[in-house]
């Protein structure tokens, strides 16, 4: 009796010992939702350094002394640079020599090159290879903030699991960045930031189709003449625990009080999506 009793006991230790597939798993979605954390709150750090002490021209030029194209649009221009400067700057494209750049729909690096004059390039890749980000030295002296700056890459992380994102998990990492002087707290939820200015970005999430794409635009229109600087934005978003979606709109000019929003409220996918589409 005494032996079976001590081998039910080595028993239930050594099957207390192993580990459970679940809770391995778990284990290791834990590590990558803290590097994939990691990873926002860096690129996060460097995009708000970059916005305050870079100008457009210092971005264009970074990029430039880079052997990098330049998107359209500023903000793209920063995401761009950011990239670059956390990871380091995307060889062409093996296929057509084109220009890789992420993609925040897609969650993975895509060509922006042509295999023939009407066949636009398909290649993608969630690592490519890199090369190091270099700032010049006559940057550095004539910007204090590239005098600090070091470029050091690092490897994207990619989330194991389908619920981890790029830029952080499916929950709500919030972060606060400064605009026209003023604090604004922005929610990052599933890849993509959500607009501030909507009644509900904190309950909401931008919908995303299942093809990967995220239903989000920014929109820019510059008059040189008239010194107009327009925007118009327009996101669609879903709550985050039920079937209700939001058209988000809003506009305005640059640099003044002029502009303003509106939110629409549709209870079926179809509508909301037809509804987007038609802005």
């Amino acid at each position: 009796k005494r032996k079976a009793a001590k081998a039910e006991n080595n028993e239930g230790e050594s099957s207390a010992k192993k580990p459970q597939n679940g809770d391995s798993t778990n284990g290791v979605e834990d590590e990558n939702k803290k590097a994939l954390k990691k990873q926002a709150d860096i690129m996060w750090k460097m995009r708000e350094d970059m916005k305050k002490n870079l100008s457009k021209y210092d971005m264009q030029n970074l990029l430039d002394a880079n052997d990098q194209p330049t998107p359209s649009g500023e903000s793209n221009i920063l995401d761009h640079l950011v990239d670059c400067a956390v990871f380091g700057c995307c060889d062409p494209c093996p296929k057509c020599g084109g220009d890789l750049r992420f993609s925040n729909s897609l969650r993975t690096y895509e060509c922006h090159g042509q295999l023939s004059e009407y066949t636009k390039c398909t290649y993608k890749n969630e690592n490519p290879p890199r090369k190091k980000f270099v700032i010049p030295a006559d940057y550095k002296k004539e910007n204090a903030y590239l005098k600090r700056a070091k470029s050091q890459p690092k490897e994207t992380v990619v989330g194991h699991a389908e619920k981890f994102k790029r830029f952080g998990c499916r929950g709500d990492i919030v972060h606060t960045e400064e605009e026209n002087g003023k604090k604004v707290s922005v929610v990052v939820k599933n890849g993509a930031v959500v607009d501030p200015e909507c009644e509900y970005a904190e309950v909401s999430h931008v919908y995303r189709n299942k093809k990967g794409k995220l239903f989000t635009a920014v929109l820019g229109y510059v008059d040189m003449q008239s010194n107009r600087n327009s925007y118009y934005k327009i996101q669609l978003l879903r709550h985050d625990s039920s079937k209700i979606f939001y058209l988000f709109r809003s506009w305005g000019r640059v640099g003044t009080t002029i502009g303003g929003n509106k939110t629409e409220t549709f209870n079926d996918e179809h509508s909301a999506v037809a509804s987007f589409e038609r802005f």
